[in-house]
């Protein structure tokens, strides 16, 4: 019985550090899509055994929802997009750190997963033996 698997992606980066957009998911269909996003209790059960890193641990940096920043990092300072000037540049922020530096996902293990690439997705797909609908 294959399954495939859920992610919401945060980003989508090319080489020049030119951000082609926001938001975009990636669903797995063979044969059908699982009833659950991955969480975050299972993406770190996949970092744990492969010592993957993920795109915004490598980058240093993703887009967190400016609401969302964590209280210590100065807003004012963070690089925004003029298309979605409420999606902020936040540096050290990724699956464990989702709103930056200071924040944690403690508490939040039955969450989806944040800061997801499609490359990231794909990887925690082979490792759990799940497929992911290609781009």
């Amino acid at each position: 019985k294959k399954v495939g698997c859920v992610f919401r992606s945060e980003h989508s980066k090319n080489k020049k550090r030119e951000w082609e957009g926001v938001m975009r998911s990636s669903y797995g269909v063979f044969p059908r899509i699982d009833i659950h996003p991955v969480t975050i209790e299972q993406f770190r059960a996949f970092v744990r055994t492969t010592k993957y890193k993920t795109d915004a641990e490598k980058y240093a940096w993703s887009f967190v929802l400016d609401s969302l920043v964590h209280e210590a990092i100065v807003k004012e300072d963070l690089d925004k997009l003029k298309e979605a000037p409420h999606w902020v540049a936040v540096p050290g922020a990724w699956w464990r750190q989702p709103e930056g530096p200071g924040s944690s996902v403690v508490g939040r293990e039955k969450l989806p997963a944040p800061h997801i690439s499609y490359t990231d997705a794909k990887e925690y797909c082979k490792w759990a033996k799940r497929r992911l609908r290609p781009r």
